[in-house]
């Protein structure tokens, strides 16, 4: 059945439903699975103008990239897996997060732990400064190396505190120790 001012077309052999001058627009099912196909030169919009979009499957999702590699997969009470290049780099677990590769933190910093246990700090100004701190709020913190030797070095002064920000030490760069 063709009717050319809806601009439709359905198939009796195939039941598909078409779509469009050029019938490129296709909806269909295979007996297995159930298909929306844009076969043409520009990209498949879905839109809601008023409203969200909800994609809801009965277990998973998955958003594949051109070539069938994987892009997205959402496993129904599970984790959210994200792929690069068809491999796996971030996904979400029962504990948090798992990353693969590098992580990059442009314009801000890395907290770790809700209390500020671990704090990476960079600030690439025009000159560069890099801060670590290393915290604990219950216990001792130990920082040591079991294979060879613990070096701290700085450019300038180095200043040891303790109870606060009260210093309790300073080496300057001739190696004079100050206590305070």
């Amino acid at each position: 059945v063709a009717n050319k001012d809806l601009l439709m077309a359905v198939d009796g052999n195939g039941g598909k439903l078409k779509l469009g001058a050029s019938q490129d627009l296709q909806l269909f099912h295979d007996g297995s699975h159930s298909y929306i196909d844009a076969n043409n030169t520009g990209d498949l919009y879905i839109r809601s103008l008023n409203d969200d979009i909800v994609i809801q499957a009965y277990d998973d999702v998955f958003i594949y990239a051109a070539s069938g590699d994987d892009g997205i997969k959402v496993i129904g009470d599970g984790a959210v897996e994200l792929y690069h290049n068809n491999v796996k780099k971030f996904e979400t677990t029962s504990t948090g997060v798992a990353v693969t590769g590098a992580v990059l933190v442009n314009g801000g910093g890395i907290d770790i732990d809700n209390n500020d246990d671990i704090r990476l700090r960079f600030d690439n100004a025009s000159v560069f400064k890099a801060g670590l701190q290393v915290a604990t709020t219950a216990g001792d913190m130990i920082a040591g190396s079991a294979i060879n030797d613990f070096a701290i070095r700085a450019q300038e002064n180095m200043l040891f505190s303790s109870g606060g920000n009260t210093e309790a030490l300073r080496l300057d760069t001739s190696q004079n120790a100050t206590f305070a």
